[in-house]
């Protein structure tokens, strides 16, 4: 499981976002790729999150994007838990930020 956790990480470092919310105690990941195949399985390992259909409707030659979407707070803890021990130096900071922020309950 931690060769699937590694290889996760290392596709959402490259393709994801994490960010807390303007409102509330919360925080969100996203990745967003043309590859559905791979969003998928990003979204099978970890077993949590939502997936939906992009399409850019800004530039018509562009392909439709499938994304995974993570907003509620136990399961933006537990995958960045699970990613942290696999993240570069810059993304396990912005992790351990978040991470900090939603359980001391800070805005």
């Amino acid at each position: 499981m931690s060769t699937q956790i590694a290889w996760a990480t290392g596709i959402f470092e490259g393709e994801g976002y994490m960010g807390k919310r303007n409102t509330g105690n919360s925080a969100r990941l996203t990745m967003r790729m043309c590859d559905f195949d791979v969003v998928e399985r990003v979204y099978e390992i970890f077993g949590c999150g939502n997936l939906g259909l992009f399409h850019p409707e800004s530039h018509k030659t562009h392909k439709p994007q499938l994304g995974w979407n993570v907003g509620k707070k136990a399961d933006v803890i537990k995958c960045l838990s699970l990613m942290l021990p696999y993240f570069g130096y810059r993304r396990a900071y912005d992790a351990l930020n978040i991470l900090d922020d939603l359980e001391l309950g800070i805005n």
